[in-house]
């Protein structure tokens, strides 16, 4: 059951990575690019629209 709930730790490398800066999961940028393909979505954020890998 954690299997449906992103909780298997054998499936964390399918899972967004967490902006460092505010602790936000990342969201995909529309059109993936050489930077990582994540961007953090908070606008309070230091790192706002910024590449995350």
């Amino acid at each position: 059951m954690d299997d449906d709930l992103g909780l298997d730790p054998r499936r964390h490398e399918r899972r967004a990575p967490v902006c460092p800066a505010c602790g936000v999961t990342t969201l995909p940028q529309e059109v993936p690019g050489p930077d990582g393909g994540f961007r953090c979505e908070n606008p309070d954020c230091e790192q706002f629209d910024e590449p995350i890998r």
